[in-house]
């Protein structure tokens, strides 16, 4: 079981980092016409969507954040209509986390962080290559790469499948287009019996690999297709040279659960807090 240090942690931290610079210029490029924007601070960046969507990660991982720079990075929030929010992360130095609390911020909800290593045993057979479409023809279900003349129906169908969450921009194909159009993001989708069930990615950026979005429609979910996505992207993700795969989801949630399955283990908890209005 690998040992979580602040250093880990904070590998984590730029290889996310690194997937939100990316899909925020594809965003751009994708949607020219809907403003975005990414700003980089010493400390830490913030990523937002005016009026829909907005975080500020990275802050307090190096160390204290200076007063001038929080109330720059709350200054840009309220600017675009959106209410502070920052990812904190338990290795986040403890003076920031205590300043938030003094600004007023509370906890929006928890991002669960798990951790898998991988080995040449999490590749698929040569009969059922990681490189190739893998089919399980007894249960009905096949999985394939996306076919880059198939981004749409891969957007539309997590959109579909997010539905359930309540979120408005979760609901939009174009929040998820991006990310099977950076460099390091692959695309599958899944069919049962024939008719499109699923869709997931993977993110990719040798040695680390993360199991990033997955989404299956109401009517085909407890049939076994988010661990047969994990195997799969597990497989992907050895054969491209990676050694440590994480994976985020909601605390409790069946996706924890699948990926506990699957060997995952938790390291720790992102804490989202936002800044109330009062």
């Amino acid at each position: 079981m690998l040992h979580i240090t602040r250093e880990f942690a904070l590998d984590i931290d730029r290889f996310m980092h690194r997937l939100a610079v990316s899909t925020g210029e594809v965003r751009q490029t994708l949607s020219p016409d809907t403003p975005q924007l990414t700003q980089e601070f010493p400390s830490g960046s913030v990523r937002l969507i005016p009026g829909r969507w907005g975080r500020a990660t990275g802050f307090g991982m190096n160390g204290p954040v200076d007063p001038e720079t929080l109330e720059t990075v709350e200054a840009l929030f309220r600017s675009n209509d959106l209410p502070s929010r920052f990812a904190l992360n338990p290795f986040s130095d403890k003076a920031f986390a205590a300043e938030l609390g003094r600004r007023g911020y509370n906890i929006e909800y928890w991002m669960q962080v798990l951790v898998r290593e991988l080995s040449d045993a999490d590749l698929i057979s040569p009969n059922n290559s990681a490189t190739a479409d893998n089919a399980a023809p007894d249960s009905g279900l096949s999985i394939e790469r996306l076919p880059a003349d198939r981004d749409r129906e891969w957007a539309e169908l997590i959109a579909e499948g997010f539905k359930t969450l309540g979120h408005d921009y979760l609901m939009d194909p174009m929040f998820h287009l991006p990310m099977v159009h950076i460099p390091e993001g692959i695309g599958y989708l899944a069919r049962w019996n024939g008719e499109p069930a699923a869709a997931a990615c993977l993110n990719v950026i040798p040695p680390m690999a993360c199991l990033m979005t997955s989404a299956t429609l109401p009517q085909f979910r407890r049939h076994g297709i988010q661990s047969a996505f994990i195997r799969r992207r597990l497989s992907d993700a050895r054969a491209e040279g990676c050694e440590v795969v994480i994976f985020l989801t909601d605390p409790g949630s069946d996706s924890q659960r699948n990926a506990e399955r699957a060997g995952f283990h938790t390291v720790y908890n992102l804490t989202m807090l936002v800044q109330s209005n009062d």
